[in-house]
């Protein structure tokens, strides 16, 4: 739901409970690769552009939720950090690494980015509507549905993509 200037965001489905929902914006470097390693967990935008009504990415809150139910909480430091059972995440800065003055609006983090073929177990539809999948796969599972056709854009890179 966050918008550039001049570009609405999706709107938000109706009777939906907005804990529920986590906004999907990404911010690629300005290199010639336009790749993504930044990650933007929260914002609070108050952009009179913006439609936004939720705090959180979606995956922020993929993993807060998934964390929450084996006990581990989040809060915010005194220095307004986000901080998730022990571990850290500060702020990128707007110099870290080699960035220099790059826009580290919002709550970035630098991203460890996996290697596609090792980031989770896929399945086709054919395979689920066959009943060809293993059951222990997705009980008490995170289940991401997606596309992974060739034909289609991924729309970013990544640190492993082939330009």
């Amino acid at each position: 739901m966050l918008s550039n200037i001049g570009r609405l965001g999706v709107p938000l489905p109706r009777d939906f409970p907005l804990d529920n929902i986590g906004f999907d914006d990404v911010v690629t470097d300005k290199s010639t690769d336009q790749a993504i390693r930044r990650g933007l967990l929260f914002s609070n935008s108050t952009d009179k552009d913006s439609q936004c009504k939720t705090q959180f990415s979606f995956a922020a809150l993929l993993a807060i939720n998934y964390l929450e139910k084996q006990g581990i909480t989040y809060n915010f430091t005194k220095n307004q950090e986000l901080q998730i059972g022990k571990t850290l995440f500060p702020r990128l800065d707007k110099n870290a690494g080699s960035y220099e003055d790059t826009d580290a609006y919002g709550y970035q983090i630098l991203l460890n980015s996996r290697h596609p073929n090792h980031l989770a177990i896929q399945v086709t539809l054919t395979e689920v509507l066959t009943d060809q999948v293993n059951p222990n796969w997705v009980q008490d599972r995170l289940v991401i549905i997606g596309t992974t056709a060739n034909s289609l854009h991924p729309g970013f890179y990544t640190p492993y993509s082939s330009v």
